[in-house]
Order: structure tokens, then sequence, then C-alpha cells
């Protein structure tokens, strides 16, 4: 028998349904999903909770962020000496209910990991449903994650241009929302065509990346593919490790509370700096 690890965090999912008033029948296509998996609180052992809900309708207009369970907003400083990840990571968070802004904070870091692991394991498996990959105009890879939003294509970006000199990475969401695409290849197996365009041929250019492409026999595409799919893998993994390891530190972080006019002070001057490197 598995035991629970405590404490268990209680989140959000919440249905509404619409019924005809009169017939009392209801109105089929019509579920709107208000609020899905937002951290409420952290139950322990012996604990138990029972919910109420009271509907607030309200206008765009007049709308805030108090039916928010908690927010939470990043800043960071840099080491201006070195090119390598932020010396310092800073939280604005903005609580709604009972749970701390530590809790929040590491509940985040859990999704996050959680997410990646599940990538992870969709490639491997080859799950159909959720991913596949296609070679694209530009001789790199698309790999297409059904359901995955801009959260997880603009980490997986800023990460591999940061840290694998190997690759390029870029991404897109397309129109419908309902996957991200992230554009991958290795530099090794990137034609070398634009020094051969003058630069004022499009078509000329368009046609060397198309050739390039159709020019590949099929045992140089499954080993272009084999190494681009174990890299990318091996990225998703190093991620995963990191903030792993930004978790383990924020366990053990000490929480100050900085006033509101001093830390957005702070923020500003940063930013300004920033610009002006």
């Amino acid at each position: 028998m598995l035991e629970k690890a405590w404490p268990i965090p209680v989140t959000t999912l919440m249905t509404f349904v619409l019924k005809n008033k009169e017939t009392s029948k209801i109105i089929t296509g019509n579920e709107i999903l208000v609020y899905k998996k937002m951290p409420l609180f952290l139950l322990g052992p012996k604990q138990q909770v029972k919910l109420s809900c009271k509907i607030e309708y309200m206008t765009k207009k007049v709308s805030d962020s108090r039916h928010q369970a908690g927010t939470s907003g990043i800043d960071y400083i840099e080491d201006e000496k070195i090119d390598t990840d932020p010396v310092e990571i800073l939280f604005n968070v903005n609580i709604q209910t009972g749970i701390s802004s530590k809790d929040l904070i590491s509940l985040a870091f859990d999704n996050l990991i959680l997410r990646l692991k599940k990538l992870q394991e969709t490639i491997r498996k080859g799950d159909s449903a959720s991913f596949y990959m296609q070679l694209n105009r530009y001789h790199r890879y698309d790999f297409v994650f059904i359901g995955e939003d801009h959260t997880m294509g603009n980490l997986i970006e800023k990460w591999n241009n940061r840290h694998d000199s190997r690759s390029v990475t870029g991404y897109r969401q397309p129109s419908d929302g309902k996957s991200i695409k992230i554009d991958y290849g290795l530099d090794k197996f990137a034609p070398i065509i634009f020094t051969q365009n003058d630069g004022g041929d499009d078509d000329k250019l368009e046609n060397l990346i198309e050739k390039s492409v159709i020019s590949l026999d099929e045992k140089k595409e499954k080993k272009q593919r084999a190494d681009t799919l174990k890299i990318f893998i091996e990225n998703l993994s190093r991620l995963e490790t990191y903030f792993i390891e930004l978790k383990d530190d924020w366990v053990k972080v000490k929480i100050v509370n900085v006033p509101v006019k001093e830390y957005m002070d702070s923020i500003y001057t940063q930013r300004v700096e920033r610009l002006q490197r």
C-alpha cells in the first residue's frame, strides 16, 4: 500500500454547466471551465476540508485579481562580469487564500518539474496523440507538443539557446492555441547556404533550402533525427534537474517581506541598468 506524501496540495477544478431554467435540462456542449489546478492550500495528515461555492458575477471592467488563488511575478539580478544564470531571483507574490507565499512558489516548481518529466516520457513512448516531430524546410525539426502552451515553449527556447551551443532553438504557438512547435536543430546538420546567396534573390535562397532537405538520403536522415532527438531530451533532463535544484535551495530560503515601494524602486533600477548595457 502506497503512503501519501504530506502535505497534499488542494487545487481547483471548477466547471459550470448551463441549464434551461424552464425545463431543467442541461444545455449540452456549453460547459465552461473556469479555474483549473489553481493552488488553494495544503492538507496535512488527518485534516479534511469542506468547501462551499458562492457565484459572483462581475463584468470585465470591474473584475480584478482577488478571484485568483495566488499569482507570482519574477525579476532577477545578473552578475555583469560573468555570463551565467541569474545570481538572484526575486519573486513578487500576491496571495488571496490560506496558502503561504513560500508554498505557492514550491508548488510552481513542482508543476514545472512534472511537466518537464511528462514531455520526456511522451517523447520516449512515442505517444502520437501528444507529440510528433517533423523535418522542416530549414533543415531543423519541429517538435510539436499537443496541449502545451507558451510557458514550456518560452522556457525550452531560452534554456537551449543559453546553455546548448550545439543547437539553435525557436518556438511558436499555432493560432488555435492547442499546441506548441519547438523549432530545433543541431548546428552540425544545418546547411551552409546563406554565404552562397548574394542577398538580392530570395527565390535562390528558398531553392537552396529546399534542395538541401530533399538531398537527404534515408540513412543520413535517420542519424540526424536520432542525434537531434537524443540531445533535445538531454536538454529537457538538464532543465528538469535545474528546477529540482532550485526547489531544494528554495526550501532553505528564509522569506523576507520587502515594502512594496522599496521593491518597485529596486525593480525599476535593475531594468534601467539592463537597458543601458
